[in-house]
């Protein structure tokens, strides 16, 4: 059995003018060791002042320095992913609402930073053919690509929704979508995918559903088609998940693991496999009494730690660092 050691449990910031609410959080780590991690935040999800946050600790440091690394009047910012490009800047992309919420009238934009996310490049769009959305930063290949899970943007608020993903070849600059989308086996609407790379070099998504289960998926190149997602045995209410390969080989999922859709987002926990995805074991709890403990972020830094970010009764971003045991 896997020992778990918790040494850190933080929040990014206390409080932030204007921002009663936050959600949605992505973490990543810069060359120099520092933790750069976002969300959006404002009165409240999909209102017009929402805005992205963006908060960074130094490597030593006791404390996170949190501001505003964009804000657009009018339109509301949406789900933030941060990661690591091939050439050790940061970037970060996240939407603008120019629409009905959540139902084709997001755009999406990027930044990057060469310094350790102490200051960012002027926004740039991202093109895409259709509008998409998602919460989970790209997997970087052994290839050296890039893919970016995301979730197909319907218009119909009743539409089966499904998947597909963003592949860049040019470490980030550009994306082009997959040549077919991700649907399930069942009728089952699966969306908002978390991506690991499989030993065999075969990508793995893990999505979200409204069927009370998490779905997995498979792709052998690169990304660009995928086999129908079938159901696993891991409970899912309908809200977000996050996966991670450990240097190990192994895999940490974190998600609340509850059957009812648009059930009860706690508690949180994180579980681990070492048989690629198959089977998934309870490693430790997060969160569980009553509340919101959602949308986490997970990430393995250098130093072989376990840094994790989510969602806190949707008023704060919490960071919790595991030290993981054989």
């Amino acid at each position: 059995m896997t020992n778990v050691e918790i040494l850190t449990a933080e929040y990014l910031y206390d409080s932030f003018d204007g921002c009663p609410s936050c959600h949605a959080s992505s973490v990543a780590e810069a060359t120099d060791g520092a933790l750069v991690a976002g969300c959006f935040a404002g009165s409240k999800e999909s209102a017009e002042d929402t805005k992205v946050l963006i908060s960074r600790k130094g490597r030593g440091a006791e404390h996170w320095e949190t501001r505003v690394l964009w804000d657009e009047p009018g339109h509301a910012a949406g789900n933030v992913r941060l990661f690591r490009r091939p050439d050790g800047d940061l970037q970060i992309i996240y939407p603008l609402n120019f629409g009905a919420w959540c139902r084709g009238g997001s755009r999406h934009f990027q930044h990057t930073s060469a310094d350790g996310g102490k200051t960012w490049s002027d926004q740039r769009p991202i093109p895409c053919e259709r509008p998409f959305l998602g919460k989970n930063a790209p997997i970087q290949l052994q290839d050296g690509s890039l893919v970016l899970p995301v979730k197909m943007e319907g218009k119909a608020k009743e539409a089966r929704q499904t998947s597909a993903a963003l592949i860049s070849t040019d470490g980030g600059d550009t994306w082009e979508l997959s040549t077919e989308d991700i649907d399930s086996v069942d009728g089952a609407s699966v969306i908002q995918p978390a991506a690991v790379e499989l030993r065999s070099g075969d990508l793995l998504f893990l999505l979200r559903s409204d069927a009370g289960r998490i779905y997995r998926t498979t792709s052998g190149d690169g990304g660009r088609t995928w086999q129908p997602a079938q159901p696993t045995e891991m409970p899912n209410n309908h809200s977000g998940i996050d996966v991670v390969g450990l240097a190990d080989g192994r895999f940490l999922l974190v998600c609340n693991p509850v059957a009812e859709t648009w059930g009860p987002r706690s508690p949180l926990t994180v579980s681990i496999s070492d048989d690629g995805g198959d089977t998934w074991c309870p490693l430790t709890t997060l969160e569980d009494q009553k509340g919101e403990y959602s949308y986490p972020t997970v990430i393995q830094t250098r130093d072989g730690l376990v840094h994790i970010t989510y969602t806190y009764r949707r008023q704060r971003i919490k960071h919790v660092v595991l030290r993981l045991g054989t």
